[in-house]
């Protein structure tokens, strides 16, 4: 949030220690390549803040002095994001798009919103005045976590007691796409262990970071690890979200072909009167992702975005590929249900859980001109 990293300089909030090494952009620090994982791979870190809007990977501060800087970030105005943009090349998000009017995204252009929040996917006031779903609703399943006196329970999965996809998020992005605004989705873990500071039977708090980033990721699309082109392709929407905690998938693909010309998620195909095959490709489990001894059933399904909020289903598929033809423009993306019956063995008494469908993947859109 602003008020905690207002006063600290760029560098400072790289948090690097030991032999971290420092990333810089003209001259400045820019991102950390963080050192003493046990597997091989290197986090990298860059600097953003969240209030009413979502500034990830910024270059610098907007202003020397940390008073005027605080100020200028808990605005919610086009001209904030603008100097987001130009003066940090940060990316822009929209968060809490629950709570958001479609007027007040389209002034700020952002370049995307979130489609999921686990703070808002629990919170009682939040379900009530902005989801307008009951405000308790699967809470006494999540708590049982709590009262585990003998730890049979793995809290990793209290999230399966409350994980559900809200209707304003899809009608929020579907108008937003509709009306000409080719703006990213996105999941947001909004970790700031602030929602149950009770500890669970693991000796851990109930929404310690650790479990909440576990939950969800965003998957993007890029040929090389590199900050840059995360960010780009956090811009254009090349990617999807996973509900992490229900497995990672492998071999996700989304994309559409014509002629001699394929067009992936988050980019952009002419048809020239031509029909286009859209193809979603069914993903698998991970090998190392947590698998008992039954499997899961995934079902893939295509959406076209129509007007007013809607979208509709124009293919699906269970356990196979999906293959649509089409001359129709309009965007269009993928979603991915699935059983976790693989959890089953890891459920304990919540072992009914395994027999439910779950979301487990959504796409960004890819986009047919005429």
């Amino acid at each position: 949030h602003p008020d905690s990293m207002q006063n600290f300089e760029m560098k400072d909030l790289l948090l690097a220690s030991g032999s971290d090494q420092i990333i810089l952009k003209n001259g400045n620090p820019y991102a950390n390549k963080m050192q003493g994982c046990s597997n091989s791979f290197t986090p990298e870190i860059l600097v953003g803040f969240e209030d009413r809007l979502l500034a990830l990977g910024m270059t610098g501060h907007l202003d020397a002095d940390p008073v005027k800087r605080g100020d200028l970030y808990h605005l919610e105005t086009a001209d904030l994001r603008s100097k987001l943009v130009s003066q940090a090349d940060a990316v822009v998000i929209v968060p809490h798009t629950e709570s958001r009017s479609l007027d007040a995204i389209r002034t700020i252009q952002p370049h995307g919103i979130e489609i999921y929040n686990f703070h808002a996917n629990i919170d009682p006031k939040i379900r009530v005045d902005s989801l307008h779903v009951p405000p308790f609703k699967n809470i006494p399943g999540f708590l049982t976590f709590l009262v585990d006196p003998y730890g049979e329970l793995n809290p990793d999965f209290a999230f399966l007691n409350f994980l559900e996809m809200h209707s304003a998020y899809f009608q929020t992005w579907n108008s937003l796409i509709s009306g000409g605004l080719r703006v990213s989705g996105f999941g947001g873990s909004d970790s700031h262990e602030n929602v149950f500071p009770q500890f669970a039977s693991d000796g851990e708090r109930l929404d310690s970071h650790r479990r909440v980033m576990r939950i969800m990721s965003n998957h993007l699309l890029v040929t090389n690890v590199d900050a840059d082109e995360a960010k780009q392709a956090i811009r254009t929407g090349q990617g999807w979200t996973v509900f992490e905690g229900l497995g990672s998938p492998v071999g996700m693909d989304f994309y559409a072909s014509f002629g001699n010309t394929t067009v992936g998620v988050g980019q952009t195909g002419t048809l020239g009167g031509a029909s286009a095959t859209i193809t979603v490709k069914v993903p698998v489990l991970y090998s190392e992702s947590p698998q008992g001894g039954e499997s899961p059933i995934i079902r893939l399904t295509l959406k076209q975005v129509l007007t007013e909020g809607k979208d509709k289903v124009v293919a699906t598929a269970e356990g196979k590929d999906i293959q649509y033809q089409t001359s129709t423009p309009g965007a269009y993306r993928a979603e991915v249900e699935i059983v976790p019956k693989h959890l089953r063995d890891f459920l304990g008494t919540f072992s009914s859980q395994a027999d439910k469908e779950f979301t487990w993947i959504i796409t960004n859109h890819l986009y047919l001109d005429p």
